[in-house]
């Protein structure tokens, strides 16, 4: 009874060992894995107006677009800018680059101040380390299907210049979205249709090195 008792006792020391080292597991692996932060906007005011972020994380904007146009200001160098964003009531942009970036209400932030900002850091080394990509890479865009807006990622293994722009499935120019230097690391480009009609688009990434080109469905 006593070697009963004392394998009891063992066991029940074991399992709880496991369960917290599982927990202490299940916590060192996903505390930074990235976050969402909502930012809600009306009355003329964001809520929150200034955020501290991670590389990685997404800022989703919730509002009234058509009331309230959203608009980046400044963004940290390599980083994709946005807007304006006229239509809708969510936007979600990706952040891929540390720095500030700022950001307003096209119509409100001269008479009403209607502006805001959020600043991303890296959190670690071996962040650090992936936001540099190992190869060239075109993304699918997200949402696809759309309807106005989506978001075209794409990775930089160095610093080069680069060309984004959106084409008919026969070969029409229908938008330059990028055309310029930008720095290694990952981007990312919102793309409004605005006076196109429903299909199949394309949109190529192209480098001096290197080309990259995906479909992408706009739904009226």
């Amino acid at each position: 009874m006593f070697l009963w008792n004392k394998d009891r006792k063992l066991f029940g020391l074991v399992l709880q060992t496991t369960l917290l080292t599982a927990i202490f597991t299940f916590v060192t692996v996903y505390a930074d894995e990235p976050q969402e932060h909502i930012i809600q906007f009306g009355d003329f005011s964001y809520d929150p107006s200034q955020l501290d972020v991670a590389v990685g994380d997404t800022i989703v904007w919730q509002g009234n677009f058509a009331a309230h146009p959203l608009e980046s200001t400044s963004v940290p160098t390599g980083a994709a800018p946005w807007g304006p964003i006229s239509s809708g009531s969510e936007f979600r942009y990706v952040v891929e680059v540390e720095g500030q970036y700022d950001y307003h209400c096209t119509l409100h932030h001269t008479s009403y101040g209607m502006s805001g900002s959020f600043t991303a850091t890296v959190t670690s080394v071996e962040e650090q380390r992936e936001s540099i990509p190992e190869e060239f890479r075109l993304e699918q865009n997200y949402p696809n299907p759309f309807n106005p807006t989506t978001d075209i990622r794409f990775a930089l293994p160095e610093r080069m210049e680069v060309t984004l722009e959106v084409y008919t499935i026969h070969g029409q120019h229908i938008a330059t979205l990028i055309d310029g230097m930008l720095d290694a690391g990952f981007h990312s480009v919102t793309f409004e249709a605005g006076g196109i009609s429903s299909g199949i688009y394309l949109y190529r990434l192209q480098s001096e090195q290197s080309v990259a080109t995906r479909s992408m469905v706009y739904i009226r």
